[in-house]
């Protein structure tokens, strides 16, 4: 669900601390060591995601949102496998991710928010001066997308 919600990468996502999860500021922080871009990655937390992490949590409350049966961080195969068991083939986590951007781009979401969202590493004139807006924009496109996400899942 995270790979899903958020269009993440599979190694930012399979190695996600509790601790990178904000309840109070609604956030979920990937650190740069943990990115492919070496950028640190702030996404919201939408209402719905937090409703879904909170419920995740009261059964996986270890240092790992996915761990092994140690409570070690899941290995990547470990992830891959899982995904391709659950997708029987079909698809991998690149392919989420994909289709994470085509359909932010459907209703028009700024392709800069889009970007951001994803981590895609920006050149260091968009990386010294756009900002002023960027947080509200990626909260409002990630409302927008799990809006329309939870009527097909719910």
């Amino acid at each position: 669900m995270m790979l899903l919600l958020h269009g993440t990468r599979l190694g930012e996502t399979r190695q996600a601390k509790w601790q990178d999860i904000s309840f109070k500021y609604k956030t979920w922080t990937i650190p740069a060591h943990r990115t492919k871009t070496n950028s640190e990655l702030v996404l919201p937390l939408t209402q719905y995601t937090v409703k879904l992490l909170k419920d995740y949590k009261k059964k996986n409350s270890g240092t790992y949102l996915f761990s092994n049966k140690k409570g070690e961080v899941l290995a990547h195969s470990t992830a891959d496998y899982m995904l391709n068991q659950l997708s029987k083939g079909q698809w991998t986590a690149h392919d989420i991710r994909k289709r994470f951007r085509s359909i932010l781009a459907d209703p028009g979401i700024d392709y800069y928010v889009s970007e951001s969202l994803l981590n895609h590493a920006k050149g260091k004139l968009d990386q010294a001066y756009i900002h002023t807006y960027l947080e509200n924009l990626k909260q409002e496109a990630l409302k927008s997308y799990h809006s329309k996400l939870s009527t097909i899942l719910d």
